[in-house]
């Protein structure tokens, strides 16, 4: 019986002939790089006494195809298999609970990942690149957070089913996982982050769970959903980032909380072109918005957008849709109770508005222009 324990760092590392390896039973660690760039290594098994593989093990085997992790083996370690591009399949231990930084980056032949139950953490980066990557299945309710760029430009992902755990999805995400055709927030989540869900270009749907507990959305976040064609966000949000649905071309409808940035926001960003930026993409709109007298910023908003429902605002600051023109409806909520200065100015395609019982004041030119308006619902609460 072989009394081999360990495989220390690099033992094997750019032995580019080696093509399969037995190793023995009793063996209980392998070292960070032992196996690197053995690039025509095609099998290798890894007997149960083994309880770690350190970090970059398997780094560049780029024809390792299947691989069983044993089950004394809790951590998936930092770049474990980072560019094993030929690796088709792996199984996790039932024990893992720690896939750690880019651990799967750039297996471009992975096709699915069952994540055991036992998993808390899953690494910034983790399954970057996985572009063969159809489905990911959850069954933990442990992890916290989507880390950033975990499933960064995973194309060929169609669905994905979070667990009810979530309460952060980080920067990129999901970006360019452009199969994607439909996603729901689990109710917990509270952070939405920078780019995560941009170039999700197939995402015809974007849901979240009743009593939702969002409270932040980051810039460019659902940037170029070009199929989205509604969207209702949360009555509990708090800030909407700059940009957030940039590209979003077929959107009609919005369902939003509040006008620009958040619900206290002045000048640019109280405006409504603020959530859809000032790059100029297909099927887009130059809308010149006015937040003062003289100064102005050239918002690009889809051109087919022709509904919005305010559903929790307090108040629409100075020229909040200031030359929207495209638009048709803008319905208010209840609880709006101040219209700025040219709130509705040369919203030349509105036909009527309804303004809102706690408001007690219109602001100066508030539907300036707006020729198309043949009706107009002034509660009794209006006082000027």
């Amino acid at each position: 019986e072989s009394q081999l324990s360990v495989i220390g760092e690099y033992a094997f590392a750019n032995c580019s002939n080696l093509s399969s390896i037995i190793l023995p039973d009793g063996l209980g660690s392998i070292n960070k790089y032992a196996f690197y760039n053995c690039v025509e290594l095609e099998a290798i098994v890894l007997p149960n006494t083994v309880n770690n593989i350190g970090e970059a093990t398997f780094f560049n085997c780029v024809s390792l195809a299947n691989i069983d992790i044993p089950e004394n083996v809790t951590e998936i370690a930092k770049n474990l298999f980072k560019n094993c591009s030929g690796l088709i399949s792996v199984s996790l231990s039932d024990n893992t609970t720690r896939i750690r930084l880019s651990a799967f980056y750039n297996c471009e032949n992975l096709s699915e990942i069952s994540i055991p139950m036992s998993v808390i953490e899953i690494g910034d980066e983790a399954f970057y690149n996985c572009n063969s990557l159809t489905n990911i299945i959850f069954n933990t309710n442990l992890i916290t957070s989507i880390n950033t760029a975990v499933f960064y430009n995973c194309w060929s992902l169609t669905e994905i089913s979070l667990p009810n755990s979530i309460q952060n999805i980080k920067e990129n995400a999901f970006y360019g996982c452009s199969s994607l055709s439909e996603i729901s927030i689990p109710k917990a989540v509270e952070y939405i982050g920078l780019s995560s869900l941009s170039g999700c270009t197939g995402l015809l749907e974007i849901t979240f769970e009743p009593d939702s507990e969002l409270k932040s959305i980051g810039g460019f976040a659902f940037q170029n959903c070009k199929k989205l064609i509604s969207i209702t966000l949360p009555t509990s949000l708090e800030t909407l980032g700059n940009a957030a649905f940039s590209g979003c071309s077929k959107l009609g409808d919005m369902y939003l909380p509040f006008i620009g940035r958040s619900d206290s926001a002045v000048e640019d960003e109280a405006l409504f072109g603020y959530i859809f930026g000032i790059d100029e993409y297909e099927d887009s709109v130059c809308v010149t918005q006015y937040y003062t007298q003289s100064e102005s910023v050239n918002y690009y908003i889809p051109l087919f957008l022709r509904e919005i429902h305010i559903t929790s605002s307090t108040r629409l600051g100075y020229g909040a849709f200031y030359n929207c023109s495209k638009l048709s409806v803008i319905a208010m909520n209840s609880e709006l109770s101040s219209i700025g200065n040219f709130a509705f100015a040369n919203c030349e395609g509105l036909t009527s508005s309804e303004i809102p019982v706690n408001v007690v004041a219109l602001g100066l030119g508030t539907f300036l222009n707006c020729v198309s308006m043949n009706s107009i619902g002034i509660a009794s609460g209006l006082i000027s």
